[in-house]
């Protein structure tokens, strides 16, 4: 896998953000890493809301989250958290020819601590790009703003 600058073609969002590549073709099932970064919990994470103020966004945005945890990985995590979601769950999606989702999340437990996976689900040719589902949680938590002003109760 590689990282290259998306051309806005799929979404004008992602323009010039970055995506993931196959760089040599992927096998349907085959494990592409894990999706590494820093784990918040969700006292910490809501503790920290107030503190973290516009940065909580660049948290948020790469992240994956589960079993009242997530994972960031701005600045802490590997090429996964640049693979890009196939739908924003926003109403303007249903006009756009969404990509196919080529990638999934899949979660190991050990230990009692969740580590999330990246498999292919799809075979994906040398040069095509990968693509994720959120899911619509992650998109609710993307699109409600934040009140760093908000009183603690």
């Amino acid at each position: 896998m590689t990282v290259q600058k998306h051309d806005g073609s799929v979404f004008p969002a992602l323009t010039n953000k970055n995506e993931v590549i196959a760089a040599k073709k992927i096998y349907k099932w085959e494990i592409l890493g894990h999706y590494a970064g820093k784990r918040f919990f969700e006292k910490i994470y809501d503790k920290g809301a107030h503190a973290l103020g516009g940065l909580l966004i660049n948290i948020d945005s790469y992240s994956y989250g589960c079993e009242k945890m997530f994972i960031s990985g701005f600045r802490e995590g590997n090429i996964t958290i640049y693979i890009n979601a196939c739908t924003t769950y926003a109403s303007g999606d249903e006009s756009v020819s969404l990509p196919k989702r080529n990638v999934s999340f899949i979660n190991h437990k050990e230990n009692g601590v969740t580590i999330p996976f990246v498999i292919a689900m799809d075979d994906i040719e040398p040069g095509e790009s990968l693509w994720l589902d959120y899911g619509k949680q992650y998109w609710q938590v993307m699109n409600t703003p934040i009140n760093v002003d908000e009183e603690d109760n």
